[in-house]
């Protein structure tokens, strides 16, 4: 049976090497060692809680690859520390335990004009919330979870072009703005008002429709 404790490390590991994180990367070798060595994980244990802790770490901005790297290392440390923890003896197969960022699209509208935007860098971190959950069950089931680092090719699996495709179709025929840049609004570019706010949307109906989410102000 695989060890999914130390292939958890394993992709943590590498992740925090692409990242540049020596420190934590180093931390991460440490608790793989101990583990093959004495099977021990209070050392991985006590990376958790704190500041400065690697709860605070990212290994990545907000580039296309980065966000799904950033998922992934989330995901992946919810694993490994319930996994030390004693919480779960086998990585589960339900795709809520690894469920990481937003269910619903984020973006800007201003409360007088009602013009909204959304960027394409929020578009990216639903399609990433969306579709890793699942790949990464998808792989634990098929014994090959080390591959799920292979986040190049993985974004350009032809599913999840076209989600991004229907998703930005939705978007303009809403006569939403779709951005390249995520700059925060202050004022809306539209009227010049400052009666502007965050804003959520849901994707009903299969990828069909756009909806306002029911908590928005």
């Amino acid at each position: 049976m695989a060890d999914y404790y130390n292939i958890s490390l394993e992709i943590l590991h590498q992740l925090l090497k692409d990242a540049g994180e020596e420190h934590w990367a180093n931390w991460i070798q440490k608790d793989i060692h101990l583990w093959a060595s004495e099977k021990r994980v209070d050392h991985h244990l006590g990376a958790y809680g704190g500041m400065g802790s690697i709860n605070d770490l990212s290994v990545g901005g907000l580039d296309t690859i980065d966000i799904w790297k950033n998922n992934l290392f989330e995901m992946t440390k919810k694993l490994a520390w319930s996994l030390a923890k004693g919480k779960v003896a086998t990585p589960p197969l339900e795709e809520k335990f690894y469920h990481y960022g937003s269910i619903e699209l984020s973006g800007w509208r201003c409360l007088d004009c009602r013009h909204a935007r959304i960027s394409k860098t929020n578009i990216e971190l639903y399609v990433a919330a969306a579709f890793l959950p699942k790949l990464f069950v998808e792989y634990i089931e098929q014994g090959k979870l080390m591959e799920i680092l292979d986040l190049e090719n993985i974004i350009t699996l032809m599913q999840i072009i076209d989600t991004r495709a229907t998703i930005e179709k939705l978007v303009k025929a809403d006569n939403i703005t779709l951005t390249d840049t995520n700059d925060w609004l202050q004022t809306c570019p539209n009227c010049g008002d400052n009666n502007v706010c965050g804003y959520r949307w849901q994707i009903v109906n299969n990828y069909s429709k756009l909806v306002a989410a029911s908590n928005n102000l």
